[in-house]
């Protein structure tokens, strides 16, 4: 028996139809580990941030960092109550990178598409193909996709889909990585000239530029919280050259105080610095900070 060519076509929509649902099924019920999302992000020309929420939250420290939901802005809860997400509760795992050009973020949790894509029409974005991008003004555009049920890709920059850029997978020449649950890798661009910070840290920062990768991470302590510096660079000799450099810092941060007669605040910038201590392994630069809780609240509300 010959099948009409109408009826052949129609076949044939509905295999690639089926093609199509299951790719989108497959899609959306993958379960990515922490090294497969990592890869999804650019291993240049910007510095990347992990955090693990879930870890913070279990452990207390997400209520001290990010303060009482009564302090929270309205607009947040106004988003929390639109989106049904709230980041306290609903987040586990967040990988950003930021670039010259764009920013990326892939959050991982109990995410909603359809209430965020929503969130997102309701202000004017357009959807197409499982991507949605709104203009943010001055030529930036915002756009998500979701990776899975629980992974949704975020991207800012100057063209609507830049979050696509998520999709490709890079192969990380550099994979070991800090084990708590908040870190850093920063970019030479940003240690060369780390502008938006206070101009204590700095001299720390330009110290370090130059390293083959430079983490700083955060990790939980039993009377607070500890900042846990590694920078790795070509050789023993220069790893002991910017160790002596890092060292040369917090003691003219020191004099500074000691000329003044002055003592910092338990949440100052300075205080944390002056708790530094620095060894060399290798060529590895391994530094540690002690860090108050208060800290954090008082980088939040820019004090």
């Amino acid at each position: 028996m010959r099948l009409r060519p109408a009826v052949l076509a129609f076949l044939m929509i509905l295999v690639c139809a089926g093609v199509l649902l299951l790719l989108d099924w497959q899609r959306r019920s993958r379960d990515f580990s922490d090294a497969e999302l990592l890869r999804r992000l650019p291993d240049f020309e910007g510095s990347c941030l992990y955090v693990d929420v879930k870890a913070l939250r279990q452990s207390g420290l997400l209520d001290l960092i990010g303060g009482r939901r009564a302090e929270e802005e309205p607009e947040y809860k106004q988003w929390v109550k639109v989106s049904g997400f709230d980041y306290r509760d609903d987040l586990d795992t967040v990988f950003a990178h930021f670039g010259a050009d764009i920013n990326l973020f892939i959050l991982r949790g109990r995410l909603s598409w359809s209430q965020i894509s929503g969130y997102m029409k309701a202000n004017a974005a357009k959807c197409s193909n499982g991507v949605c991008s709104m203009e943010l003004g001055r030529g930036r555009f915002l756009s998500a996709v979701p990776l899975s049920e629980n992974v949704v890709a975020l991207g800012t920059g100057t063209f609507r889909t830049v979050v696509l850029s998520v999709l490709l997978l890079r192969d990380r020449k550099y994979l070991d990585l800090p084990k708590e649950p908040f870190w850093v890798d920063f970019s030479q661009e940003f240690l060369i000239n780390p502008r938006p910070l206070p101009d204590g840290t700095r001299s720390y920062l330009t110290a370090l530029a130059g390293g083959q990768h430079v983490f700083l991470s955060i990790a939980p302590q039993t009377n607070g919280l500890e900042a846990r510096l590694r920078a790795t660079f070509d050789s023993s000799a220069e790893a002991v050259r910017r160790r002596a450099k890092l060292e040369e810092s917090t003691l003219l941060l020191r004099k500074f105080f000691e000329r003044d007669k002055q003592q910092p605040g338990e949440s100052d910038v300075a205080t944390m610095l002056l708790s530094g201590k620095f060894e060399q392994d290798g060529g590895n630069v391994l530094g540690r900070w002690q860090l108050p809780t208060s800290f954090f609240q008082r980088v939040l509300e820019g004090r």
